[in-house]
């Protein structure tokens, strides 16, 4: 005797001894959750990469400016830059 059961798209079989032998379904429906999981971790791994050039860029500006005023006060000069 087999029972089939269905959930969210996917099906698995149960013969008669408990074990079960999965569908293709199964296996796609699988395989379709990892590509969309692959996707969305690229996504927001661009993202945090995008998002750390910009924090980079902006405090290189800062420090570039802190440096240009402590230069100009005479608060340090070329030799502490060595």
């Amino acid at each position: 005797m087999t029972r089939v059961v269905r959930f969210a798209g996917c099906s698995s079989r149960s013969s008669h001894d408990g074990s079960r032998r999965h569908s293709s379904t199964l296996r796609g429906t699988r395989r379709a959750a990892a590509d969309e999981l692959d996707r969305d971790v690229a996504r927001g791994t661009a993202q945090i990469a995008r998002t750390w050039v910009r924090l980079d860029r902006e405090r290189m500006r800062r420090d570039a400016e802190l440096l240009g005023i402590a230069l100009d006060r005479d608060l340090i000069d070329a030799g502490d830059l060595h």
